[in-house]
């Protein structure tokens, strides 16, 4: 299997699993919305084969917009569009800003892979 379909399996696996951290976390009243881009970064890198600066950045933006997404979905503000969302996205709390931000940094940091080196 190449490298690109690794890394999508990966994501998927990973940002199904961060997605059901998350409802647990939600559950015991924990609020990190990050964790779903997290997960998707982290399965991204594990199934990789190389490490590749491209794919980190690729994974920090999807990261980023999958917490906003998450924060829109389960905590909105009273009901609107995710385009009315964007509009107060600065009013938002220091908090959702620092999950959000960790979320992307997560994303090209896990994102970007790693390099094997074959077994001697």
């Amino acid at each position: 299997m190449n490298d690109p379909l690794r890394r999508l399996v990966g994501a998927v696996v990973g940002g199904a699993i961060g997605y059901g951290v998350f409802r647990i976390l939600e559950v015991l009243e924990l609020r990190f919305l990050g964790v779903v881009g997290v997960g998707l970064a982290l399965g991204a890198g594990f199934f990789a084969t190389r490490r590749h600066i491209g794919w980190g950045l690729v994974f920090m933006v999807v990261a980023f917009v999958v917490s906003v997404v998450i924060e829109w979905y389960h905590h909105p503000f009273p009901r609107e569009a995710l385009s009315d969302y964007f509009l107060h996205f600065w009013g938002l709390s220091w908090r959702s800003k620092a999950n959000h931000l960790a979320a992307a940094a997560a994303g090209l940091w896990f994102g970007s892979g790693r390099t094997r080196r074959p077994r001697a």
